[in-house]
This record gives structure tokens, sequence and C-alpha cells, in this order.
């Protein structure tokens, strides 16, 4: 795979490293964390290492809530995400796009809900290409119906509200995590409830820094959050965090009557 360095750096020709930036969490001052070259991607470990593309990509870290961000893509328009990095490429650095991570998702969320499903509807915000949606579908949920900005298929945003919000693997490539997290509330119904991935940071992160394999830009990875960064997100859209592991969340403004049997007693009001 090889990029186009000089269509990239013009795409990035009007970043100027910040001094402090605001975190987009908490607003606090931000500093300095590293570096890391464009092409630089989550599976380095597994043998698929990209030759340099020559560009620098800064990362900037939360001293108050542990978030950590790019800020050099702030500018950046949809058009210029698709091209350089949800491009046909991208499957290079994330082959479980493609079916098995759908297939492994609608199975999980097929046998938590199991006769329950008829009753819901759920929408898969950030979908891809569909197909988790259309698996749910086929296992019996009520609706299931795919939201995705980077889809000309998915592109029109649903009127309706759902039960059921998926969002897997949306929450680290997003500019601003608080616009996500209202975006995504503003679709759920009275009895609703999110579910959605997202690596937090490991205990030791403060020794790792950049050197983490999940702050990787080829990957779109430019929103790297804490559980403390995390949880402060979804309460600005009104929403409580649950963590099931380091992975997978919930979250919703009242445990929903669907969801007593795997959500803990505590979240029940």
């Amino acid at each position: 795979m090889q990029t186009d360095s000089v269509r990239l750096e013009k795409a990035l020709s009007d970043y100027q490293r910040p001094s402090e930036p605001a975190c987009k969490c908490c607003r606090s001052p931000s500093a300095y964390l590293g570096s890391l070259d464009f092409n630089r991607n989550c599976l380095e470990e597994e043998g698929v290492v990209l030759p340099d593309a020559g560009v620098a990509i800064d990362y900037f870290a939360c001293p108050a809530c542990g978030f950590v961000f790019s800020p050099c893509f702030d500018d950046w328009s949809d058009t210029e995400f698709a091209e350089h990095i949800y491009n046909d490429d991208y499957k290079i650095v994330d082959p479980d796009i493609l079916g098995e991570r759908p297939r492994l998702n609608a199975k999980v969320l097929a046998d938590t809900f199991k006769e329950q499903a008829r009753s819901l509807t759920l929408l898969d915000y950030g979908g891809g290409e569909g197909t988790l949606a259309s698996l749910l579908a086929e296992a019996g949920f009520g609706k299931a119906v795919t939201f995705e900005p980077f889809d000309s298929r998915f592109t029109e945003r649903p009127s309706e509200l759902f039960n059921v919000i998926t969002c897997f693997e949306v929450f680290e490539h997003v500019l601003s995590p608080l616009d996500l997290a209202r975006d995504i509330a503003g679709f759920m119904a009275p009895e609703s409830m999110l579910i959605f991935s997202t690596l937090v940071q490991p205990p030791n992160f403060p020794s790792l820094g950049v050197k983490w394999r999940f702050i990787r830009p080829r990957n779109g990875h430019i929103s790297i959050h804490s559980r403390q960064s995390l949880a402060m997100v979804l309460q600005s859209a009104g929403l409580r965090l649950v963590s099931f592991n380091d992975a997978l969340h919930g979250a919703f403004r009242h445990r929903p009557y669907f969801a007593a049997h795997f959500i803990p007693d505590a979240f029940a009001k």
C-alpha cells in the first residue's frame, strides 16, 4: 500500500502544533504526548508494517481526565477522511471490518437479547457496509438499520427513535467525542440503551504513551479514552456508563426493562 504523501501533506498543510490544546472532553490544557508516522497501524505486531508516509501525526494527553487525541485532523472534511484513511486500503490495517467483527457482534447481541429481540428496534451507528444490521434483522430484531456517514447507501439520518443503539469501533475515530455522544443520545427512545466498543487505556498507559498499539493514525484512531473521559463524555449527553470489560461498554439514561438480566441492579435507577 502506497500513501500519496504529497496529497496527505497538502491535506494537513494548515495544521500547526499547538502548545496546550484544550482537551476535547473537559477543556483542560493538554500536553504533547508524542508523534507517529501516519502509516503506523494496529496490526504491526501481526506483521502488517507499512512504509513510512513521511508525515508525522501529533498526539496530546489531558492530565485532568486522561483523554488522548490528535488535533492534526481537526480541519479535515469527510472527503479527506475517506480519501486518506477510509479508502480501499483501509481493510489492510483492519481486515475484520469486512465480516468477522460484524458476525461476532451479531452473535453476542442475538445471544444477549434472545426472544426480546422481536420487540426491539436497533440502529447501528457508524455501521460500515451495513453487515451487522442485516445479520440482526435475520436474527429476529423487530427492526435493524444502519447509519454510516462514509457509505453513500446509509448516509440518510433516521427520523425515528430506537431501543438499542450499537456503535462498534466508532468512538476512537471521531473528532468531537461530545458531539458523538449527544448525537447518539438523540436517537434513543425512552426505553433504550447504547452498546458500544472502544478500548480504554490500560493501567500502565503512562509508561507506554504513543507506543501503545491502539494509538495508530492509519487506523483513524484519533480519540483515545480513559475510563474517566469516557464516563464524562457520556454524562454530558445525560447517559450513565457501565463497562462490561476494557473494550465493551453500555450507556443509558436509566436501565431499560430489557437489559435487567445483564446489567447489575446497582444501575437500576
